[in-house]
């Protein structure tokens, strides 16, 4: 199997925007009150003006997973409804372009962890060890970060 460069990441402070923090930012949970931009995924970070291949899934400088609508629709259909996820709009840019993408987020912190195997700094995990028992029913979960 071959591993393709990722050509692109989307970033919350666009082009020539400061930084912010996603989370003070978002004041409602089901919208994003600010747009994301396209940029290169080299030490350069130019903005991108026509893309022709957008990804499925954009790396990006925020926390959440950025999924394009196709994308969206594949998780979609293996959900099963155990998850508790929902989507947020929100709109990717280029110096021409605008395309949807959609967060996920998940409604409720998913117990996915073994304690007993999982390891631990400061309540932080630091390797987590799922539990295949309660996971069976999930297709997708967050990645776990306190205990």
């Amino acid at each position: 199997m071959v591993m393709e460069k990722i050509k692109y990441r989307a970033t919350v402070d666009g082009p020539y925007l400061s930084r912010v923090d996603i989370v003070d930012k978002i004041t409602d949970e089901k919208h994003v009150p600010f747009d994301l931009y396209l940029i290169e995924n080299n030490e350069s970070e130019l903005p991108v003006d026509i893309c022709n291949d957008w990804p499925d899934f954009l790396p990006n400088t925020m926390i959440y997973p950025i999924v394009s609508k196709r994308l969206m629709k594949l998780i979609r259909e293996y959900l099963t409804g155990h998850e508790a996820v929902y989507w947020i709009p929100v709109q990717v840019k280029t110096n021409t372009q605008n395309v949807q993408y959609f967060i996920l987020c998940f409604e409720s912190i998913i117990d996915s962890i073994n304690v007993n195997e999982t390891t631990f700094a400061q309540n932080i995990v630091l390797r987590p060890v799922y539990s295949s028992e309660k996971l069976k029913k999930l297709a997708v979960f967050h990645y776990p970060a306190r205990s």
